[in-house]
């Protein structure tokens, strides 16, 4: 017998509608780079979009799995791959938006840094370690508790996993770089608003405008505020309602990629005028001295189409 409804059939199709949602913002991600918009940071936000993809795929593939089990039939090892694949996702999107935060702080201090590609490379080695650390710190006690035949701790996947292991994999990997990058996005916007005289002084070098600058800071720390709705819900969730699927917890999973992809990529000012076809802004982001000829050349050419 299935356990299938129309509540689990509109989660599901939640799911498909935010995943859409960011396959729309790779897309356009994509058209800026090669617009020669947006330039490092667009490649980050490609690759958190991606991840945030990926993360709905198996979001998807989980739920489905609940939706048509058959009832008491649970497979621990199904369980703790589809687990240990949904967390790595999910982590690795936290992590790009910590890595993203990084970068901004960065940027005011000393914006030089930021055309490293010794700073490009450890970015995502940062964000590919602690995801793949904490993940397979996850699979590896999973596997060892099923070794030593402590099913209780994995064996409930999708119904009372609050005592199990799988209720760490749900968020715990995520808690730290979520702190870390809500206090990165917060200094730095302290920095840019005590410091505006010596930055607006000091950015044009790098064709940064401090206004857009902390515009855009201002949107992800409202991104950060919502991921902390988001973690605290799932907090309450669990302690009221344990099962690990429900049109409730894949509506709170489509709101966070709702979130992250509204203040990151929809609300972006390139973005916006790439969809109402306006003339792009002096580009924010950082350009080395010797491209800053060439993309005003490039933004100058663009005006003059679009007139």
């Amino acid at each position: 017998m299935y356990q299938t409804d129309a509540k689990q059939i509109v989660g599901i199709s939640l799911l498909v509608a935010a995943m859409i949602l960011q396959i729309v913002c790779i897309l356009l991600t994509r058209i800026l780079i090669k617009l020669e918009y947006g330039g490092y940071m667009a490649v980050m936000r490609t690759w958190l979009f991606l991840s945030s993809t990926m993360e709905h795929v198996f979001y998807i593939i989980f739920h489905v799995n609940y939706t048509y089990i058959k009832s008491g039939d649970e497979q621990p090892d199904t369980c703790i791959l589809m687990r240990f694949l949904m967390s790595f996702c999910s982590t690795f999107t936290t992590m790009w938006i910590l890595t993203i935060a990084a970068f901004y702080l960065v940027m005011p201090i000393k914006p030089e840094k930021c055309l490293s590609s010794i700073v490009r490379f450890l970015t995502h080695c940062v964000a590919l370690t602690w995801t793949f650390v904490s993940c397979l710190l996850y699979l590896v006690i999973a596997f060892r508790l099923k070794a030593d035949n402590a099913l209780e701790y994995i064996h409930s996947c999708w119904n009372d996993i609050s005592n199990t292991l799988h209720f760490y994999n749900c968020y715990g990997n995520e808690i730290i770089p979520f702190l870390v990058t809500a206090f990165i996005l917060v200094n730095a916007r302290f920095r840019i608003s005590t410091h505006k005289r010596t930055m607006s002084s000091r950015m044009p070098e790098y064709h940064v405008n401090v206004t857009q600058l902390r515009r855009t800071i201002n949107r992800y720390i409202v991104l950060i505020v919502f991921l902390f709705i988001y973690y605290i819900g799932l907090y309450i969730r669990f302690v009221f309602d344990k099962r690990g699927s429900d049109l409730v917890m894949m509506a709170m999973q489509c709101g966070r990629s709702v979130a992250i992809a509204v203040t990151v990529c929809l609300l972006d000012k390139d973005v916006l005028a790439l969809i109402f076809r306006r003339p792009f802004s002096t580009p924010m982001l950082l350009l080395h001295p010797n491209e800053i000829g060439l993309q005003s050349l490039s933004t100058e050419l663009t005006l003059v189409e679009c007139t």
